[in-house]
C-alpha cells in the first residue's frame, strides 16, 4: 500500500486545493528542481485516481514500476517509491500550512514576521512602523468583532 496518511489528506483535497497543490509541487521552492518532476508524476498518478486507498491502480507494486521502471520492485522493502512518498507527504503538509497561513489573517501574519526580520537586523525604525500597523489591525478586528466600528 502507498502511503496511507498521504492517500486519506489527498483524497479529500477539493477540485480548488487539487489544482493549487499541484502549482505549490511546481515550485522549486518548495519541492526543489531535481525531485520536482517525479513528485508531480507521483502525485498526477494519486490524483488520477482520487488518491482512493483501494483502487488498483494505486497498488504500489503498479505505482512503482510506472514511475521507476528500471526498479526491481521487492515486496515489503524500502526502496524509492518510499522515498517520493515521505517527500510529497511533507509537502502536502507544507502546502496545508501555507494555506493555513493564507487563509488566516495574511496581512497579521506578513507583518508580525516582517517585525521579526526588522528585529533581527537592528532596524529599530522600521520595526516599531510595522508593530504599529500591527497593533491598528489588531485592534481594527477586535472592535468590529464587538460592534464598535471606528
Amino acid at each position: 500500500m502507498l502511503h496511507r496518511k498521504l492517500l486519506e489528506i489527498l483524497s479529500r483535497l477539493s477540485d480548488v486545493e487539487i489544482k493549487r497543490l499541484r502549482l505549490f509541487l511546481l515550485s522549486p521552492y518548495y519541492s526543489g528542481e531535481a525531485g520536482n518532476k517525479n513528485i508531480l508524476k507521483f502525485y498526477d498518478e494519486i490524483i488520477k485516481y482520487n488518491g482512493s486507498i483501494d483502487h488498483p491502480h494505486l497498488a504500489k507494486k503498479i505505482v512503482c514500476k510506472k514511475l521507476f521502471p528500471r526498479y526491481k520492485y521487492i515486496e515489503n522493502s524500502k526502496g524509492p517509491l518510499d522515498n517520493l512518498s515521505s517527500s510529497l507527504y511533507s509537502l502536502v503538509k507544507n502546502f496545508i500550512a501555507v494555506q493555513e497561513y493564507e487563509n488566516n489573517n495574511l496581512e497579521l501574519n506578513s507583518l508580525i514576521a516582517l517585525s521579526k526580520f526588522y528585529r533581527k537586523h537592528s532596524l529599530e525604525e522600521r520595526f516599531f512602523q510595522t508593530i504599529k500597523s500591527t497593533n491598528e489591525i489588531q485592534n481594527k478586528k477586535y472592535n468590529k468583532r464587538r460592534g464598535l466600528l471606528l
